[in-house]
């Protein structure tokens, strides 16, 4: 009789504790992907969320598969900049990121859109309206004029600071200058302006040019 007992009690606590283990109904939060603490003086490229205070200004990065987010050091004139030009304090973007101990120092900004996220689509990009067209290499460039494809073969590539050159066959070429620019269709900030000439004719766009991602040379 008192083993019964014992067992019956012993049953009891082990309910109780199931009943405490049992999701209240709280998301469980996923773990967050760790990110490695980086050399201090160092530069990275990173990609995310960046999300200002304006009234403070403050600004925070949540990275690309990340759940934490990290504390921005940004200037007046740069939030000013970014808010004109994006009309919203919470946007993509995609730049260079200085680390000097403790502290993170926005650098050089590749793009900001609140359309174009660098998670999904963390590469080169070359396009333009009016009409609408663009840049596209698989296997080679190809010039994409609303669906209709022209093949590109560059011959003669020049590059230096801030400046890329593909010139092609037939007089084609593509004309790449660092600068801000403006796609006139979207909130979105570009720091690369484009140039490409096709059959004797001109269009002018803009490009995302990451740092980490070189364009094909052929």
């Amino acid at each position: 009789m008192h083993t019964e007992t014992f067992l019956g009690t012993i049953l009891l606590l082990v309910n109780a504790l199931s009943i405490d283990a049992q999701p209240t109904g709280i998301p469980q939060q996923k773990c967050a992907i760790e990110r490695e603490q980086p050399a201090d003086g160092s530069n990275q490229i990173m990609r995310g969320t960046l999300s200002i205070n304006v009234d403070a200004g403050t600004a925070t990065l949540t990275l690309c598969a990340a759940q934490d987010a990290i504390a921005l050091e940004i200037d007046p004139g740069t939030i000013a900049f970014l808010m004109e030009h994006t009309a919203s304090p919470e946007f993509y973007i995609e730049t260079d990121v200085a680390y000097h101990a403790p502290d993170y120092y926005l650098s050089e900004i590749s793009y900001a859109s609140t359309e174009i996220d660098p998670c999904n689509q963390p590469t080169w990009r070359i396009n333009g309206t009016e009409p609408f067209w663009q840049l596209t290499y698989q296997d080679g460039w190809q010039f994409d004029l609303m669906g209709e494809i022209t093949p590109m073969q560059v011959e003669r590539i020049e590059q230096s600071t801030g400046h890329q050159l593909f010139v092609g066959n037939n007089g084609n070429r593509i004309h790449l200058n660092q600068g801000d620019c403006s796609d006139g269709m979207s909130d979105s900030i570009f720091t690369w302006q484009a140039e490409v000439v096709v059959d004797g004719q001109t269009y002018k766009g803009c490009a995302i040019l990451p740092v980490d991602m070189p364009l094909p040379e052929k």
